[in-house]
């Protein structure tokens, strides 16, 4: 990240290249590669670990090298904590994880999760080139797993934008509304009028237990009605799959609800 002078090493004698992470902390080091411009011979030098800055090479003749990366989406899913579930990144939007194209993780006992994708996987689905992947080119998704809140495994889905690392039944809601068309921050504001939440709640960071400490009254109301929005899209989804004779899935049902409540929404916005 950023230029580094030439350097001339005897054969044989070691050296040290260093890289800086320009790209924030979400980012690990996938792998050195080292290219040497004669015989185009293609070599590759693991690094010391995911977020080790150096590693040291032994140049037998002139070469360019460069430094692949890893981003990373890490946060939590929260439905109580959900442990155990899969998180994936949805690139095709359809709400299902193809195992094969889209990266995923698994959610620790605490609901954390930590997904890895290559720079490689980046450039391919990053449509307007901006280097990240916008909402519309990708959705976070919560599927299985157990809540432990309440000790029963998780039925429906959870969404959230990609940019979120606190994924809930609110950035579901949020979700919605992106995939009608909004902006984050208008999707955002629109779902925080309609639950009557707290002012100033960053919903993609806004993690209540860590919350809890610093502002109490705040993190109560979250979880109230991110609580009270779970249990709509849960019942509803159960009643849905009841009277359809199972024609309907609880995810199905969950997602028909979500977007019933985005269309009341808008049907009511002046």
């Amino acid at each position: 990240d950023g230029w580094q002078e030439e350097r001339s090493v005897l054969l044989g004698q070691q050296t040290v290249v260093t890289a800086t992470q320009g790209f924030g902390r979400k980012k690990k080091f996938k792998r050195w590669v080292e290219f040497s411009e004669d015989d185009q011979i293609l070599r590759t030098a693991n690094v010391e670990s995911p977020f080790s800055l150096r590693t040291a090479l032994f140049p037998e003749k002139d070469m360019t090298l460069f430094a692949f990366y890893n981003s990373t989406f890490s946060g939590i899913a929260v439905n109580g904590y959900l442990a155990g579930s899969t998180v994936f990144l949805d690139f095709n939007l359809n709400g299902k994880f193809d195992e094969d194209d889209e990266p995923a993780g698994v959610s620790s006992s605490n609901g954390g999760f930590e997904i890895e994708i290559s720079d490689e996987e980046i450039f391919n689905h990053d449509v307007n080139e901006n280097g990240i992947i916008d909402p519309d080119e990708g959705v976070l998704v919560v599927l299985n797993g157990m809540d432990r809140a309440s000790g029963l495994p998780l039925e429906i889905s959870y969404k959230a934008p990609p940019s979120y690392s606190v994924i809930t039944a609110i950035s579901n809601l949020v979700t919605e509304f992106i995939e009608e068309g909004l902006g984050l921050s208008t999707a955002e504001e629109i779902v925080s009028r309609y639950l009557s939440l707290p002012e100033g709640i960053n919903f993609s960071t806004f993690e209540p237990l860590r919350e809890m400490q610093q502002n109490g009254t705040k993190a109560k109301e979250f979880v109230l009605k991110s609580t009270e929005l779970a249990n709509v899209l849960n019942q509803g989804a159960l009643y849905l799959e009841i009277v359809s004779g199972n024609r309907i899935s609880r995810i199905q049902g969950a997602d028909l609800i979500v977007n019933s409540i985005k269309n009341e929404i808008i049907k009511k916005s002046p």
